[in-house]
């Protein structure tokens, strides 16, 4: 009987709790099954906040790090050439055939010289140097002596282009072009060359064999049971003997080795911050269904946000999941509440009357809380949209499980008053030891002000160590992948790209030296209108040309002639696109060419070496469709941008949360409650100044969460006052207690992340 009045009494309550949870669990696993499957990130950088404005180029700079964020190199390397490709074939034939990668190439096939004279020899009339066009088309003697030296070619036999090609070629176009593409390969920072059917390059006296390849959706996933990379060190590292050595580099081996670091601190610090509270609860309960079911509730609610999380915003990474261990010491004070009443107020006689009770305080806590994340859900980040949704759902199921569940339970047998030692200061001691601590917290800001200034540096947050370190710089001499920043090129159309690409290899030595792009495969229309040009002036002596190279008899010179100017003619409008490179170019240009993004086209210029990034910006600003990136500072000057957002997003929760309590307080209470949160920010800047700690957008993140559940504490006692008058003796300091409790419990479950190796969660 007593049990069904329970019921009835909580039946709606029950429902609601049971309503949130099933939309949030049944929403996650359909958007598993049904959807794009289990997705868990570790890669910081790419997502990372853009300073960029445009949407289209943040579009085209996301595409570009999606193309080369999950590209990988391995090298076989040993002091024989043939160990070194043996060890290369062997480790490619143990990871072929995996669905972890999208695709993986050890040999040289693609940088087939018949595939690139076939390709040269077809499209030659649209090819010709811009520097061989122009001297052609500069005087009649100019394009005579052209002829000539296409004769010397042919009978010296110095020629790169298949004499068999001559009737068809009499001037030997196929020679020049091929000189070029050669010249262009050869001027790369890259010390890779086909070597015996496979990529290969000596240095220091040791012969490396290249193994590229990409991660699949699969392989680059952290959250399935099988990785890319895992599966790349189980099958290479064995191999590693005889003088055997290989080499890792890529994006995708750098997040492995941070995912494994971030995953086992969620481990330990989830599993620490979780056995030191429920030794405090022990100890002050006695009991194991408070501490049994206060686990119940911070495990849910982990759940509920991990589930929330990934059905809002599709991906959860791991960043959110280190910061998520945070709920542990938030969710826990919801819980701490509602059994120290259960365990200890002897006035209250049911459940629902304990929630009577401090529902006002939890809910008022709930919501300032959840303000403050449901402000930074706005931001323009999706790292910190994530954690506002985890921490968000997460906070929101340990408030109904405390508020739905716990008022189902039956009152112990058994209650006792617990006591806590009251320190019984006067009020205007009370008064001094606040001011006290205020002082020195203005007193050191005032102090240090030079130092009080947000700095955001991304390099700082992730470092190179060890082996993976050794790796990737000499992946990045065997690659000649050196350069730190790019233009990004945009135009209306394909040719205006190719043309402003074009324009800027002509500012050589204005802040870059060199570079590569793809209009040195396929150049623009008007480039090729130009070689054809040239060509034509060539053509009207075309029948002497083919007498000089051995036709003797007219008909034969006439037939010749008639079949190169027609395919000259038939030729046309034949333009060469980026997407009619041989596999040997579009290898090189397929992180370059990004195409048509929205209702623009856009390219990668990538500079061998950026000399001065100052002058390469002020280039950029005068050339129409020209963006200088730099991806660091660029993520930089983003952090700081949302380091402002942060700022005034404090200031407008400050303002809601003071209206809201506005309803509840008189303005006296109200200017206390507030006024505490704001010096317990300064006492966050006062620390970080005294301890060198740069104080950053993780910092001030951090400073907005703990405004939110500064008040908590506040509201608590301040709803405790209202009480005051009518409670017991020996229930008036139960809310003290309680506040205790849930400051002891937060300060452990945040305090713990001090221990991460992970910059922004330290």
């Amino acid at each position: 009987m007593k049990k069904n009045i329970i019921l009835r009494q909580n039946k709606f309550f029950v429902c609601l709790w049971g309503f949130f949870h099933a939309v949030l669990f049944v929403g996650f696993l359909a958007s598993v099954f049904f959807g794009k499957g289990l997705n868990v990130e570790s890669n910081l950088f790419s997502m990372m906040p853009s300073s960029l404005s445009a949407k289209e180029i943040q579009a085209a700079d996301s595409l570009l790090s999606e193309r080369t964020g999950n590209n990988f190199f391995i090298f076989a390397g040993n002091a024989e050439f043939s160990k070194a490709k043996e060890a290369a074939l062997n480790a490619f034939e143990k990871l072929s055939g995996h669905d972890e990668f999208s695709f993986l190439e050890v040999n040289a096939s693609s940088f087939s010289s018949e595939e690139i004279a076939s390709f040269v020899h077809s499209k030659r009339f649209n090819l010709l140097p811009k520097a061989t066009a122009d001297e052609i088309k500069s005087s009649d003697d100019a394009a005579s002596a052209f002829g000539d030296e296409a004769l010397s070619k042919i009978y010296g036999a110095f020629s790169l282009a298949p004499l068999e090609n001559m009737d068809s070629d009499p001037f030997m176009l196929d020679d020049i072009i091929l000189r070029g593409y050669l010249s262009l390969l050869s001027s790369s920072a890259s010390l890779l060359s086909p070597k015996d059917g496979v990529l290969a390059a000596e240095l220091e006296g040791l012969w490396y064999v290249a193994i590229r390849g990409g991660m699949s959706k699969k392989g680059s996933s952290l959250g399935g049971g099988k990785n890319g990379v895992a599966l790349v060190y189980k099958e290479c590292l064995p191999l590693e003997k005889d003088g055997c050595r290989f080499v890792f580099s890529g994006t995708p081996f750098h997040s492995y080795k941070s995912s494994l670091s971030a995953s086992k601190e969620i481990s330990v610090i989830g599993i620490l911050s979780m056995i030191a509270v429920v030794l405090i609860l022990i100890f002050v309960f006695k009991s194991f269904l408070p501490i049994a079911l206060s686990v119940f509730a911070v495990a849910l609610s982990c759940a509920a946000a991990f589930s929330a999380t990934h059905l809002l915003l599709g991906k959860v990474h791991l960043t959110a999941l280190v910061f998520g261990t945070s709920l542990i010491g938030s969710c826990i004070d919801y819980s701490l509440h509602f059994f120290i009443h259960w365990k200890a107020d002897l006035s209250l006689q049911s459940g629902s009357e304990i929630r009577r009770r401090i529902f006002t305080g939890l809910l008022l806590s709930l919501a300032s809380t959840e303000i403050c994340y449901l402000l930074l859900f706005f931001a323009p980040f999706e790292l910190l949209r994530q954690i506002a949704v985890f921490s968000f759902a997460g906070i929101m199921s340990s408030f109904l499980t405390s508020v739905c569940i716990y008022p189902c339970l039956s009152l112990p047998k058994k209650r006792f008053p617990i006591s806590i030692q009251k320190f019984n200061l006067k009020k205007r001691y009370r008064c001094l030891l606040l001011l006290a601590f205020f002082a020195f917290s203005l007193l050191t800001v005032l102090v240090h002000r030079k130092d009080v200034c947000i700095r955001n540096d991304i390099a700082s947050l992730y470092k190179m160590e060890g082996r993976l370190k050794e790796d990737t710089i000499l992946s990045a001499r065997l690659t000649g992948q050196t350069s730190p920043a790019w233009f990004l090129v945009s135009g209306d159309d394909a040719e205006s790209v190719l043309q402003t690409e074009e324009l800027l290899l002509l500012q050589e030595g204005h802040g870059f030296s060199g570079g590569v792009c793809t209009s040195l495969f396929a150049p623009s229309k008007k480039r090729q209108d130009e070689s054809r040009a040239a060509v034509e002036i060539l053509l009207s002596s075309l029948e002497g040309q083919l007498a000089n190279i051995g036709f003797d008899d007219e008909l034969s010179i006439n037939e010749n002639s008639l079949a190169i100017k027609n395919e000259f003619a038939n030729s046309l409008n034949s333009y060469v696109l980026p997407s009619d490179l041989p596999k040997a170019f579009s290898s090189l240009t397929e992180n370059l060419w990004l195409g048509k993004i929205g209702k623009k086209y856009y390219s990668v210029f990538m500079p061998r070496k950026i000399i001065s990034k100052d002058e390469c910006r002020l280039l950029a600003e005068k050339i129409p469709g020209l963006v200088f990136m730099n991806k660091a500072e660029d993520i930089s000057l983003g952090l700081d941008q949302l380091s402002k957002f942060i700022a005034k997003t404090f200031l407008l929760a400050f303002v809601l949360i003071a209206l809201m309590l506005k309803f509840f307080y008189g303005f006296r209470q109200l200017a206390k409650i507030v006024l505490v949160p704001l010096a317990s920010v300064l006492s966050i800047v006062a620390v970080f100044v005294l301890s060198g700690t740069r104080i950053e957008f993780f910092c001030m993140t951090g400073a907005v969460l703990v405004f939110g559940l500064g008040l908590d504490y506040i509201i608590y006692m301040a709803e405790s006052s209202k009480r005051k008058s009518s409670l017991q003796r020996e229930e008036g300091g139960l809310e003290p207690l309680a506040v205790l409790l849930s400051f002891v419990t937060t300060a452990i479950s945040f305090g713990a992340l001090a221990f991460s190796s992970f910059v922004p969660v330290h």
